[in-house]
């Protein structure tokens, strides 16, 4: 690894275990209009009643001002996660840990560590991979712990657009699917619920012209969102007791993707396949 980034990794790994405190409500408007945006059926739940597993994603807003924030909408910093000089950030995965429900209404408190940060490089270049660990509580206790991995990357020198498909790797039989469309209205108004500005998902020159998508990018932690959910319609009635998702390649709003699953001896496994990739997401569910 070149000395530059050797000098980064030290730099950044001094912020390993820092912490940030930070609270909110449990409001049952973010949850009813993420509801109508994921197009659930039903009555969304109301106040009092337990919000669908995973989707404490719409509370904890990123309140950073128009100076804190990088060329492509991210933060500089998190408060927790120092500044990293990779240009290109994207969602790595997520490891979610249920022990209670969230009830909307309820004052939630949030503790956000820096886990772990490290620096790569390798034939596409420089990564830097930051692991983030949150425990949300309510008055009753802990609710959710989960672990986020960020991954920051180089410059793009043509690798984020292969030149032919890339081959499918071996899945299971699929017992459960759904075509999902993503479209321009569909990512701002995930984009809105979640205060996110990123710009590769609502600025289609940004994201094709400087970071070589293909379209815009649909966010890892709605499909992330789209795959709990999709446990949950296949297993009605019961309840998560942790999930295990990885990003595994880029989704674009060019066309459609598929949401498959099957059950195991202890949940269910489930992933985001496209038409010309491997699955660009896979996930362990247990009950």
């Amino acid at each position: 690894m070149r000395k530059e980034l050797m000098e980064e990794e030290a730099a950044l790994r001094a912020s390993i275990g820092q912490s940030l405190r930070s609270q909110d409500d449990a409001a049952e408007s973010a949850i009813k209009a993420l509801w109508a945006t994921l197009d659930r059926k039903g009555k969304p739940p109301s106040k009092g009643e337990p919000i669908p597993q995973g989707w404490h994603s719409v509370f904890f807003w990123p309140n950073f001002r128009p100076q804190e924030l990088r060329p492509d909408g991210s933060p500089i910093s998190t408060g927790v996660l120092p500044k990293v000089s990779l240009p290109r950030r994207v969602f790595g995965g997520v490891t979610l840990r249920f022990h209670q429900p969230i009830l909307i209404g309820e004052h939630l408190t949030r503790e956000t560590l820096l886990k772990d940060i490290q620096m790569k490089e390798g034939k596409a270049g420089a990564i830097c991979i930051a692991t983030l660990q949150s425990k949300i509580s309510t008055d009753a206790g802990l609710a959710v712990e989960e672990f986020w991995t960020t991954v920051f990357r180089d410059e793009d020198k043509g690798q984020s657009r292969p030149a032919a498909p890339l081959e499918k790797s071996p899945q299971p039989d699929a017992a459960w699917s759904r075509q999902v469309t993503p479209d321009p209205v569909l990512l701002m108004r995930y984009s809105a619920l979640t205060f996110n500005s990123h710009r590769i998902h609502f600025d289609r020159e940004y994201a094709i012209q400087h970071e070589k998508y293909a379209g815009l990018v649909v966010h890892g932690p709605l499909m992330s969102n789209l795959m709990l959910d999709f446990a949950a319609d296949n297993n009605p009635g019961r309840l998560f007791s942790s999930y295990s998702m990885r990003a595994q390649a880029p989704v674009y709003d060019t066309g459609p993707f598929r949401i498959e699953g099957c059950p195991t001896k202890d949940g269910c496994s489930i992933w985001i396949s496209t038409d010309n990739a491997s699955p660009a997401m896979t996930a362990e569910v247990t009950f």
